[in-house]
């Protein structure tokens, strides 16, 4: 073990009397009785004002021999002082002042300058052997600091770029759904994080129908976000034949996509399900398609019916084969498109716990009572918040488990679209 620093420093508060060094005297005894004469410490001499404007701390502990004609105040400053430069070690006072121990902090000491050398000499080998200890944890809080700063830069960067990231997929998202006479359509949308696994969107064809679409990519994150890019940009909605443009039949439609993904060469397994639907809003019919998605809801003021669509998962199978059903929107009617993270989000009355987090239908209830249109006709954005508010009121909100997004087409009853034509031929 290397000899150890001791740094002694004479505290003026005007002369020494009887002594031209007060430090010499004391220390001869004081070395005398070290405990281990094979460790002397080394010794730095140092005023204090030479300690206080030093930029780092003292090497070791320090002995601050206060003048005999200090008050109070100034050992207690003393203390202080010691403190401030984050340093350990031993005041000492003039035998009267011994009574300020109640001023010792932390690693001072306060101790009478008449006391036993071989007391004084065994307390600072303790706080030199201490040292190494302290020199010990001072070494990791700086490479701490040099590691919690640059990981502050990167996670300061990864905010950002996922922020971005955010408002990217945003902006692939509808900004707004299209105004169709006879229909209404809303919206809820919300990641579990900076971005989604979800994909929805509304789109006026060509004829006059309109064509939406649902899709939930495996996973939450970054990588279900990139699926959903792909998913968004590989769905064909038309296609050309002999020059003309077609509706593609929603069947067909996740026919090519699911052979597009399919194509794709992953490095780990990549899947999707997804709804994929065309309807009239002059006569309400719809054509459906799905990929072993959650099944869509068909919602009236005295139907809740689950309308189930036969397809495998997209992106799975190259030869999958997906089938278009069909039926008819009636007046008052709404369809519904969720992703399965709703199935966990309204816990069955009575249950808590884990029990609570288990997959039910329990939603369908919320989305009947909030979905299903009045006399006066549909309001979906109001429905759209009033789920909003529902979902914050229930229990583990603030920790959401799935990516939500819920998908309205309502179709206006008889009554409203009826005013709504005489108003515009008035």
């Amino acid at each position: 073990m290397g000899a150890r620093t001791l740094t002694v420093v004479i505290a003026e508060h005007g002369a020494w009397p009887g002594e031209d060094d007060p430090a010499l005297a004391l220390l001869g005894p004081l070395l005398a009785a070290w405990p281990r004469p094979e460790e002397l410490p080394r010794i730095e001499r140092r005023t204090l004002a030479q300690v206080l404007d030093a930029e780092k701390r003292p090497a070791g502990p320090m002995l601050v021999l206060a003048h005999p004609g200090a008050s109070e105040g100034d050992v207690q400053g003393l203390v202080a002082a010691v403190r401030r430069r984050q340093a350990c070690g031993v005041v000492l006072v003039h035998e009267g002042l011994a009574v300020l121990r109640a001023v010792e902090d932390g690693g001072v000491l306060v101790e009478s300058c008449r006391a036993p050398a071989r007391e004084l000499a065994r307390t600072l080998f303790g706080l030199l052997r201490r040292e190494a200890d302290v020199e010990e944890v001072e070494h990791e809080l700086r490479h701490q600091r040099i590691s919690s700063g640059g990981l502050v830069g990167q996670m300061t960067q990864w905010h950002q770029e996922m922020h971005l990231a955010a408002t990217v997929q945003r902006e692939l998202l509808p900004r707004e759904l299209p105004e169709v006479e006879g229909l209404d359509c809303g919206v809820f949308f919300r990641p579990v994080g900076y971005v989604s696994g979800d994909i929805y969107d509304v789109t006026r064809l060509p004829d006059g129908r309109v064509a939406f679409f649902v899709a939930d990519a495996v996973g939450h994150g970054v990588p279900a976000a990139l699926l959903t890019m792909v998913i968004g940009q590989n769905l064909v909605r038309t296609h050309q034949v002999q020059g003309r443009t077609v509706v593609t039949d929603p069947g067909q439609a996740l026919n090519r996509l699911n052979a597009s993904l399919c194509s794709r060469q992953f490095h780990s397994p990549r899947f999707a399900t997804g709804v994929y639907g065309v309807i009239d809003p002059v006569s309400g019919r719809v054509q459906l398609a799905g990929a072993g998605h959650p099944p869509p809801l068909r919602l009236g003021s005295d139907r809740v019916e689950r309308v189930e669509l036969d397809g495998p998962l997209l992106g799975v199978f190259p030869d999958a084969e997906f089938v278009t059903t069909e039926f008819t929107l009636e007046p008052g009617e709404s369809l519904v498109m969720y992703s399965d993270g709703f199935e966990t989000v309204f816990p069955l009355p009575g249950v808590s716990g884990t029990e609570a987090r288990k997959p039910n239908r329990e939603f369908i209830r919320h989305f009947a009572d909030l979905m299903v249109p009045g006399d006066d006709g549909f309001a979906l954005s109001e429905s759209m918040r009033r789920l909003g508010v529902l979902l914050d009121a229930q229990s583990g909100s603030l920790h959401q488990a799935d990516d939500l997004t819920a998908l309205v087409i309502g179709r206006s009853p008889v009554a409203a679209t009826s005013r709504r034509g005489l108003a515009k031929a008035a």
